[in-house]
């Protein structure tokens, strides 16, 4: 009696094998798809904090391409920093206005 699989057999898991595969390979590059588009999104968050950051500090510099930065009045004693990314606000914060104590 022998033990060894047939030439069909083989056929027949190499092509269930294909077919899974097939299968899978669409989900795996919509993951992939994803992972940079997450990424994108996470460097343009950093680029904006950065930008934060500078403003914080009375740091205004010309922001990178594709970001605005705008400071208004919100009260006596504080202005409304804001972070805008193609017309999308990313990031909003106040600060004291320029001053004796500030830089």
């Amino acid at each position: 009696m022998k033990k060894a699989f047939s030439l069909l057999e083989l056929v027949l898991a190499l092509a269930l094998l294909s077919l899974m595969v097939s299968l899978l390979l669409p989900s795996l590059g919509h993951l992939h798809k994803q992972s940079r588009a997450l990424q994108a999104r996470e460097e343009r968050d950093k680029k904006a904090v950065e930008m934060m950051e500078r403003a914080m500090v009375h740091q205004e510099e010309a922001p990178e391409e594709g970001f605005s930065l705008r400071v208004s009045p919100y009260s006596q004693n504080l202005e409304r920093v804001e972070v805008f990314y193609e017309d999308d606000k990313i990031l909003e914060g106040l600060r004291p206005p320029r001053g004796f104590f500030s830089p």
